[in-house]
Formats: C-alpha cells, structure tokens, sequence
C-alpha cells in the first residue's frame, strides 16, 4: 500500500482527531487511562515495600501489562472511530476475536525500544551515579522542608548535572526514534503486519511527512505543558486539604491519560499516511443504539 503524503497541518489534525475521540467514548477511553495509572502507581509502591530481588520480576510484569494496555488503547481507538463501543467488555470480546495475538506481537517492538533506552541510560549516565542522584535530591528535599537554604552552587555538583544532561540526551532520542516509529504499532496491530515491514514503512511514513510529525509534536508538547500546568495547580490546592497521597494519584493519572491520548494519536497518524482497505473494511455497520460508553 503506497504511503500517502498528508499537509503539515495534519499533525494538528491528530490531535483535534484525538481529543474527538476522548469525548466520544470519556468513559472507556477513562477506564484504560484509570487502569495504566493504577497500573504505574501500584508498581511505584510494590517496588518501594518489596525486597530488591523482586524488583526485576515486577518491573518486567509491570512493562507487559503496560505494553498490551498500549496496544489496548490503540485498539480502542480503532473500535470508537468505527462507531463501535470502547467499553472493556467490547474490547475483551474484540480481543478474543483475533486482536489479541497481535497485541502480544507488538510487545517486541515496545520491548526493544525498552532495551534500548535503559541501555542509553546505563552509557550515558550510569547506575552508580543515579543512586548518588537519587540521595542528593532527597538530602536536598529533606532541606527545603527544614527551612535550611539550598546553596544553588550544590545543584552544579555531584551527579545532577551529569544526570539532568543524560536525561535530556535520552529524551531527545526518544523523540527522534518515535518521529519514525508512531505508525509501527498501529500497522502490526490493525493490518497485521511483522515488525519489519511495519517498521519500514513507518520510517518511511515519517520522512515524507516529518513536517506533520514535527507540528504534532510540537502541539502536543504545548498542549501537555498547559494541561500540566493547571493540573498541578488544581494537585496543589487539593495536596493542601488531603495530603501528599492525592498528588501522587493525580499524577498517575495524567499519565493514564496521556498515555490514551498518545494512542489515538498513533492510530490518527497511520490511518491518514498508512492506512487504506484494511481500515476501510473493518469500518463498522452502523452502531447500535448506546454504543458509545
């Protein structure tokens, strides 16, 4: 299938496509979000309570079970934009239709981006030094609760520094790998596809239009920091009333739902430089009434 050249407004054309999608179906789409923020959260606590050698088994569990709601939610996308239902009982029921084998393939490519950027970490930052970064930020934080005064000069020190500038290095490439990768997992998941053909064309989706994918991003990131911003004002004031307990939820919750918006942002971006019958041939009969959750 030949890879459509799409306006560079198309990258804003995701996202407004996007956000259609959370109000059509608030509910399911909710529910996935709820899940991959409980999901993070749960995994954030367990790893603090329990012992480090069970550390390892959990973050794998964690990372398959994120992986697949990932492909969930893509799925999802799919399913609302058809005018089929987003609920969790729809979506299992679609999943035992057939998706499910698919969704299992495209732990692989989740997998080695994974692989990838811990292996980035380790090189640039390096193990040792996120331990002493990790203990200078609470030394630092255990001051500023005191009322001691930080010396700014201490934040140019040690590992901060080295870490901040590692992190953005991993971010950036992050960035860039997924500039060339969004349609990957859509193309395996929807038409089917093995990691190498969809990763071909994915990269070659993204080169002839890194305009519209560098629009989307830079909307998106707009959109994220606004959105973050008033959340966090919103977390305060709550923060002060019920404690510390309800930013930590509340953040884990933005995520849950960023993660949703990333992807029907996916799904949006291969169906306009990728998709084409397969899509077009799974779009649905008309939906029953209360479809839509």
């Amino acid at each position: 299938m030949e890879i459509r050249k799409v306006p560079a407004s198309a990258g804003a054309q995701w996202l407004l496509e996007t956000l259609g999608l959370l109000r059509k179906s608030p509910l399911g789409f909710g529910a996935l979000g709820l899940i991959y923020a409980a999901l993070w959260l749960g995994t954030a606590l367990l790893g603090q309570a329990m012992p480090p050698a069970l550390a390892v088994p959990l973050q794998l569990v964690s990372f398959i079970v994120g992986a697949l709601l990932v492909a969930l939610m893509i799925h999802a996308a799919r399913e609302v934009d058809a005018g089929r239902s987003a609920g969790l009982g729809a979506l299992l029921a679609s999943v035992q239709g057939g998706a499910g084998a698919r969704m299992l393939r495209t732990l692989v490519p989740q997998a080695i981006f994974a692989v990838a950027m811990a292996a980035l970490v380790v090189v640039l930052i390096g193990p040792e030094n996120l331990v002493k970064f990790t203990e200078a930020m609470a030394e630092l934080q255990a001051k500023a609760n005191s009322g001691t005064r930080v010396d700014p000069q201490t934040l140019m020190q040690g590992p901060i520094v080295r870490v901040a500038v590692g992190a953005l290095v991993v971010m950036g490439v992050s960035v860039l790998v997924f500039m060339f990768t969004m349609t990957v997992l859509p193309d395996m998941l929807l038409e089917d596809r093995r990691l190498g053909p969809a990763l071909r064309r994915g990269v070659a989706a993204g080169a002839r239009n890194l305009m519209a994918v560098i629009v989307y991003l830079v909307l998106a990131f707009v959109i994220l920091m606004a959105v973050s911003i008033a959340f966090g004002i919103v977390l305060g004031a709550l923060q002060l009333v019920f404690g510390q307990a309800v930013a930590v939820a509340g953040n884990a919750l933005l995520y849950g739902l960023f993660m949703c918006g990333l992807a029907g942002s996916m799904y949006f971006a291969w169906k306009q430089m990728l998709g084409g019958e397969a899509g077009d041939a799974a779009a649905p009969a008309p939906p029953a009434a209360g479809v839509a959750m």
